[in-house]
């Protein structure tokens, strides 16, 4: 387990543009939670265009956005946008692009990123296009003003979130034997009710993880991101990918052997985006791990959130978590997550109840 320093949290927080530090940035521990000017951006061209992973709460800031930009609707980017969120740059596409880019209004490609083209834009004609209509809107449509106006709001989304994120980053670390390199939350005032999880491979070899989560759907007035339970569930999840889905990349082909499980799934998993069966894999270990997470705290809950994960169509969460109670009992012989996967993969030996999830369920 890696434990820095006063220096090294402040040399994680030197990693983000001096304007966005200045704006309203919270660090917590190794990381930071802050609301982001790309994902902000984003999200109001996709208000404009009737995406609907956008928040449906009542908060004011959602009627200033659409007020603020309404001069807009009409810009090329909207139509694109809306275009593109049927076919390709949708769910988890689009913060895959989207933070690939520097701050607006450069929008430029990161150079400390090894792989720069999101696999979110079906082409390299697509992504210029895009990208120049994307700088094009963030200039005429004043976006940079109305980001500065909004200082204080977001500085009191990172405020309202920053006290929940270091335990359960923590516990997340502790409980899959490893750890996070340079991890952000980005609190997205006008995001749907869940999350998303990108996480990017750096050209000094190291990450940086996101967990990105949006405003309860009840929210009025102002963006209300949840209580602790909420949010734990959201910020393990989320940053649970980036030491996860690894696991599945390498070791294919024990993930491979049981592919035949995905014929039961495949409707259930594509109404919400999941597409192949390493992704499902990868999925039900998260949320398994999530869950047992939980319990740790608060054994009902844990038990409420495997329970859940059933009802969404995550039928072999039930025989992962058995499996990774005997994990937590023996982590003398099993030190890491990664040591176990062989063992926790065989939950999906056995036939599991047909799914059941309502079109659509994500979180």
């Amino acid at each position: 387990m890696k434990r820095r320093d006063l220096m090294g949290i402040l040399g994680a927080t030197m990693l983000m543009p001096a304007k966005a530090l200045a704006r309203n940035l919270a660090p917590v521990g190794d990381g930071y939670v802050l609301v982001d000017p790309r994902i902000e951006l984003m999200s109001v061209i996709h208000l404009l265009a009737g995406y609907p992973l956008t928040t449906r709460s009542a908060v004011s800031y959602k009627r200033e956005a659409l007020s603020f930009f309404a001069p807009f609707r009409g810009h090329h980017v909207v139509a694109m946008a809306r275009d593109l969120a049927d076919t390709t740059l949708s769910f988890d596409a689009v913060p895959d692009l989207l933070l690939r880019l520097s701050e607006p209004p450069a929008l430029t490609w990161r150079k400390d990123l090894i792989l720069q083209p999101t696999p979110g834009m079906p082409d390299e004609r697509q992504r210029a296009e895009f990208l120049t209509a994307l700088r094009d809107f963030a200039l005429v449509s004043g976006f940079q003003a109305f980001f500065d106006r909004h200082e204080p709001l977001y500085r009191h989304c990172a405020e309202q979130v920053s006290p929940m994120v270091t335990p359960n980053v923590l516990a997340l670390e502790r409980y899959v034997g490893a750890s996070l390199d340079h991890w952000q939350v980005i609190a997205g005032p006008l995001m749907h009710d869940g999350g998303f999880g990108p996480h990017f491979k750096r050209r000094d070899g190291t990450y940086d993880t996101y967990a990105l989560i949006g405003p309860v759907v009840t929210s009025v007035g102002e963006p209300d991101f949840g209580d602790t339970a909420r949010l734990q569930n959201l910020v393990v999840h989320e940053f649970a990918h980036s030491l996860i889905n690894p696991l599945a990349a390498r070791q294919a082909d024990a993930v491979a052997a049981y592919a035949a499980r995905f014929d039961d799934l495949r409707s259930v998993m594509r109404r919400q985006a999941y597409g192949d069966w390493p992704t499902v894999v990868n999925e039900h270990v998260v949320r398994a791990v999530t869950a047992r997470i939980a319990a740790r705290h608060d054994a009902e809950a844990g038990e409420s959130a495997v329970a859940d994960e059933v009802r969404r169509g995550f039928v072999y969460v039930p025989a992962l978590v058995e499996r990774l109670k005997v994990y937590e009992r023996q982590r003398q012989r099993w030190a890491t997550l990664a040591v176990f996967y062989p063992v926790l993969l065989k939950g999906f030996e056995q036939p599991a109840p047909a799914p059941v999830a309502t079109p659509g369920s994500r979180p």
